[in-house]
């Protein structure tokens, strides 16, 4: 922990940054139990970048989830 949070590691991209409180410089996703970085949050915003779906599909496996429903363009939805 910093004098300004904590330091978390982005599940996509594995750069540190800062969460709370005051500084949220990323977001947790609650359906996949993952923090993200705000600018994986913001390249993903319409859904998964096929680059991350191997990553994220192994994590649901391995926490024993539901792999949601794709969205309409045919990405797994970010939240």
């Amino acid at each position: 922990m910093t004098s300004n949070g904590f330091k978390i590691k982005c599940f996509t991209c594995d750069n540190e940054f800062t969460f709370g409180p005051n500084i949220y410089d990323g977001k947790h996703i609650n359906i996949y139990d993952i923090d993200i970085c705000n600018n994986c949050y913001i390249s993903n915003h319409d859904g998964w970048s096929p680059l991350h779906e191997e990553k994220i599909l192994n994590h649901i496996k391995n926490k024993n989830m539901s792999v949601p429903e794709r969205n309409t363009r045919d990405l797994l939805p970010i939240n």
